[in-house]
């Protein structure tokens, strides 16, 4: 068996899949990235099944989880079942989405290895690029983890423009709503959105879309 640098495994329950499609997606913008395997685990056995497989395959793993603050608690449940029953040595924990910009220190002392803060095409495609041509991946824009239990932070990832990036995965055949536009205008206090790139919309061009469709 060929033994390829990264693979990425995919926490794919039904708490942020669809931005997860998009995430999958995103690999296949970069030529490097194409040849990366991606696992789409429904639930948690399947999760444990991905990663070992993975490890098998691979010099390392990265497990994309993306959640909102609401499933955390849940989310943190799934994760040290993980870990427990995993061989955690080449294995990444990657923590992306809203909640997890907005507490990269809370997501990442409750297990996680890394936090993507801000929008996640672009860090996901460093990230797994880093690995595969062997370069520090703390370094990575928008990229957080913990140093000495102190939280170091890469600035915010690149705000993206939606045109650069295709809205599914139709390599592995995972379609969702198409994301026509990105933020919101209304700063509604309780809601993070807003705040990870200023309250302003973006919207993919109507070619784009029509591509897509």
């Amino acid at each position: 068996m060929e033994i390829v640098p990264v693979s990425l495994v995919l926490n794919y329950q039904q708490t942020g899949k669809y931005a997860l499609n998009v995430v999958a997606g995103s690999i296949m913008t970069r030529r490097i990235l194409r040849g990366t395997p991606v696992y789409f685990s429904k639930n948690l056995e399947q999760l444990l099944t991905h990663i070992n497989e993975a490890q098998r395959q691979s010099e390392k793993v990265v497990v994309g989880w993306s959640f909102y603050s609401p499933q955390f608690t849940t989310i943190i449940d799934d994760l040290t079942v993980i870990k427990q029953q995993t061989n955690s040595a080449n294995v990444i924990h990657l923590a992306g989405g809203v909640h997890a910009t907005a507490e990269p220190l809370q997501t990442l002392n409750a297990g996680f290895d890394l936090v993507a803060v801000g929008e996640g095409e672009q860090i996901i495609c460093d990230l797994l690029a880093a690995i595969a041509t062997g370069q520090d991946i703390k370094t990575t824009r928008g990229i957080a983890y913990l140093d000495a239990e102190a939280l170091v932070k890469n600035g915010k990832g690149e705000t993206v423009d939606l045109n650069d990036y295709p809205p599914c995965a139709s390599r592995y055949r995972k379609f969702g709503p198409i994301e026509i536009t990105r933020g919101c205008v209304y700063a509604c206090k309780f809601c993070q959105t807003p705040f990870v790139n200023k309250a302003r919309f973006r919207h993919r061009g109507i070619e784009n879309i029509a591509h897509y469709v």
